[in-house]
């Protein structure tokens, strides 16, 4: 079972309930409610190598404090598109480090764009698409003040961490942004 679901599982299934294991997936169910999850076989690369490789690569690094940070992508992600279809943050965001800020620019379906920024002590400047929803759990998770963003050209991952602790990081890998 993968920890996420792990997780999860404990925390909505105190009592728990009637498990169901296939190939692809697996199912717990009460009375009230039902939890499906797939099961993902396969040779995974060792995520903190990965991860503290991607810190030895990253050009630039910026501290933020992260209450400015997310707030600035969730405002940037709280427009809706005009026919509606679009809510809650957006997937399309560009995290655009500049000398002293962060802009943040979110596009939703329809090409229209929300943008705010955050401050920040970096200066290296580069673009970075990325999944919103990625980046404002990747923030979240830390619980920290402030926090460490490391990162390097437009293709590279962006690693979240506390300042100075390699033992505690986050990676949000990139994306195009359209």
């Amino acid at each position: 079972v993968p920890s996420k679901a792990a997780a999860k599982i404990v925390s909505v299934f105190p009592q728990g309930g009637q498990l169901i294991v296939t190939d692809r997936r697996c199912q717990l169910s009460n009375d009230s409610m039902t939890m499906t999850w797939r099961n993902i076989e396969g040779t995974f690369p060792a995520y903190d190598q990965v991860a503290k490789g991607a810190i030895k690569s990253a050009k630039n690094s910026c501290r933020v404090k992260p209450e400015d940070f997310i707030g600035a992508v969730k405002r940037a992600s709280a427009i809706r598109s005009s026919n509606g279809k679009d809510e809650g943050t957006f997937v399309n965001c560009l995290i655009d480090f500049k000398a002293g800020e962060i802009e943040i620019l979110a596009r939703n379906s329809e090409g229209e764009e929300g943008s705010d920024t955050s401050p920040c002590d970096g200066n290296g400047e580069v673009g970075i698409g990325v999944n919103g929803i990625f980046v404002i759990a990747a923030a979240e998770s830390l619980e920290c003040s402030p926090i460490e963003i490391a990162y390097g050209d437009k293709m590279d991952p962006i690693i979240f961490r506390a300042v100075g602790d390699d033992s505690n990081i986050r990676s949000v890998m990139p994306r195009i942004f359209k």
